[in-house]
């Protein structure tokens, strides 16, 4: 089955250099879309990736985020320490 983050992978993996097998990692971090509410589990180790991968000069304050695949938001994490220590916290407004 292809996900939408195998994409992120493919894609992302080969220009740092690192591969990911996404089968190994059974924790997931929740997100949601603030949106349309649409919740989805992302594996850890992809949400890692991509955080790390933002660290070089880019505003850390804003979490790693998805497209939401119903209405094209941008999901957040619903909890996440990021790679640095950075507390993300999702409330509702």
């Amino acid at each position: 089955m292809f996900l939408w983050y195998h994409y992120a992978i493919y894609r992302i993996c080969p220009t740092i250099g690192v591969i990911y097998d996404e089968t190994k990692n059974k924790k997931k971090i929740e997100y949601i879309c603030p949106k349309c509410k649409t919740k989805e589990l992302i594996p850890t180790n992809i949400v890692e990736m991509l955080d790390a991968a933002d660290q070089i000069d880019v505003d850390t304050s804003v979490p790693p985020r998805f497209d939401c695949p119903k209405c094209n938001g941008k999901m957040v994490p619903i909890y996440y320490i990021g790679v640095k220590g950075q507390v993300y916290e999702y409330k509702e407004n």
